[in-house]
């Protein structure tokens, strides 16, 4: 683990069971509870692992690695927010949408609470 919380070794993110989170397949918005954070074995993402706040469902949302003001954050597609250094237990209202190629992704986030 890192000193933001995010899991970095393969033994911390098997002991969080992420294979019981899903990528969603539909486009909305909802509160995202933040469980962990983990690296993206396959590229240059984040990947913030929580739930749906209101229906408890486990999901998964990348955050892509881009640039913003002469550095490199972790965030949703449409939002300055770097997911790498907020804290897991962290309560977000997120919006999901198409991109042009039809698939779901992660487009915003804004901070609602910490539980």
């Amino acid at each position: 683990m890192n000193s933001y919380g995010v899991l970095t070794t393969e033994e911390e993110i098997m002991e969080m069971e992420p294979e019981c989170y899903i990528t969603p397949k539909e486009e909305g918005e909802f509160e995202f509870d933040i469980d962990f954070r983990a690296w993206y074995k396959y590229g240059e993402a984040l990947i913030c692992y929580g739930h749906n706040y209101s229906n408890h469902s486990f999901i998964k949302l990348f955050a892509w690695r881009r640039p913003v003001n002469d550095e490199m954050i972790y965030a949703p597609k449409e939002t300055d927010i770097d997911m790498s250094k907020v804290k897991d237990g962290s309560l977000w209202t997120v919006t999901l949408g198409r991109n042009k190629r039809g698939k779901v992704e992660w487009k915003t986030a804004e901070f609602a609470n910490v539980r």
